[in-house]
C-alpha cells in the first residue's frame, strides 16, 4: 500500500487504467479511465482490503467519471466487498456516464443506500478536501 508522500500506483488493462494514490493513510482515491475491467477491480479491491488491514476505518474516493463502461462480473465483485466491509469503509463515487451511473445505482440498492454517490465533481472534489483534512 502506497503512503500519502510516495507516487500514485498505476495499473493498466487492455480496456483501461486505473490510479491508486493515498491522500491520507486511511483515504484511498481511486481514478478510473476507460473500461473497467477483472484486473483493474482486483487491483483496486486489494488496495483497499490492504488499507482495511492496517486501518480502523477508511473512506475510498472513486473518481469513475472518465469511465466508459465496466465488467458485470466487477460490479458483483464490489458490491460483495462493499457490503463485507461497509461497516469500516466509506465510499463515495463520482460517476457522469449513464451506463457506469446506472451500475452504481444497482450497488447501491443492493447495498442498501450505503454508497455515497456524486454525479457533480466539485461536490466530490469537497467531500475529498473534507476527507484529506481528517474532518
Amino acid at each position: 500500500m502506497a503512503k500519502p508522500s510516495e507516487p500514485p500506483q498505476q495499473l493498466a488493462s487492455s480496456k483501461g487504467d486505473i490510479q491508486l494514490s493515498w491522500p491520507r493513510p486511511d483515504v484511498l482515491l481511486v481514478r478510473l479511465t476507460g473500461h473497467f475491467d477483472r484486473k483493474l477491480g482486483a487491483f483496486m479491491l486489494d488496495a483497499a482490503t490492504q488499507g482495511l488491514a492496517q486501518h480502523k476505518r477508511m473512506q475510498i474516493f472513486c473518481d469513475w467519471s472518465d469511465a466508459t463502461g465496466y465488467d458485470s462480473d466487477v460490479r458483483v465483485t464490489f458490491t460483495s466487498w462493499a457490503a463485507s466491509h461497509q461497516e469500516r469503509a466509506k465510499l463515495s463515487l463520482l460517476v457522469t456516464t449513464k451506463i457506469v451511473a446506472m451500475g452504481v445505482s444497482v450497488a447501491n440498492l443492493a447495498l442498501g443506500g450505503a454508497l455515497q454517490v456524486f454525479n457533480n465533481r466539485a461536490a466530490f472534489e469537497s467531500a475529498l478536501r473534507a476527507a484529506k483534512s481528517g474532518l
